[in-house]
């Protein structure tokens, strides 16, 4: 589906020159390089400010926040929903949460591991036993 995985070194190094470094607010857009002719809910996401993160979470030699993190994991499951079919290049921001590595490159080589949803245990219900006859 997707091409081999390469060492995003360089991709990490493009991405982490911020457009808008004074801002508070961050998105997947403010990231070099920028992407165009996105398909609409793929580019919701692009455009969506990621939860927790603020331009101080990108910084050089600085780790991101646990609120930006877990707000990178929400966006990343959201690029994976809504961007599966985009057209963009690997080293792109998008391409490379596609590829798994956009938290490890944002985040100074952090690594989160999730559980999808599917995996987790499911619940089950029991059926009341029937009720005593005392005749």
């Amino acid at each position: 589906m997707y091409p081999p995985r390469r060492p995003h070194h360089q991709a990490a190094a493009l991405l982490l020159s911020l457009w808008a470094t004074s801002t508070t607010a961050i998105s997947l857009s403010n990231f070099t390089p920028h992407i165009d002719n996105l398909p609409s809910a793929c580019n919701a996401v692009y455009t969506q400010t990621i939860p927790g993160c603020t331009a101080a979470d990108f910084t050089t030699n600085t780790q991101c926040s646990k609120a930006c993190v877990s707000g990178l994991v929400q966006i990343s499951a959201a690029i994976t929903s809504q961007c599966a079919d985009a057209d963009v290049a690997e080293t792109s921001i998008v391409g490379v949460f596609l590829l798994g590595q956009g938290i490890p490159a944002l985040c100074n080589n952090i690594q989160v591991t999730t559980i999808p949803a599917s995996t987790q245990p499911k619940s089950t219900t029991a059926a009341a036993p029937p009720p005593s006859s005392s005749a």
